[in-house]
């Protein structure tokens, strides 16, 4: 799900954060790069880099799939602050 740089899931050095309700997994990911190019029809980035969001993840028997993201509209400059 990350295709970026310095990717991984935002963990506070805690153990890994996950809300699980049916059918999903929801957490966060770092302050990583965010893709920047157009959405897709689907309205997610079509570089599929996720960084510095709330993320949903679709779980099926078969497969994980992306389902929803947030994040707010100035996570670059965010970021580069860090």
């Amino acid at each position: 799900m990350h295709n970026g740089s310095g990717g991984s899931v935002w963990t506070s050095n805690a153990a890994v954060q996950l809300q699980i309700t049916p059918g999903n997994i929801n957490f966060l990911s770092d302050n990583a790069t965010l893709g920047t190019t157009p959405p897709n029809a689907h309205g997610f980035p079509v570089s599929e880099v996720y960084g510095n969001a709330l993320m949903k993840i679709a779980a099926s028997c078969k497969a994980l799939n992306m389902a929803d993201y947030f994040t707010v509209h100035n996570t670059v400059s965010e970021s580069s602050a860090d």
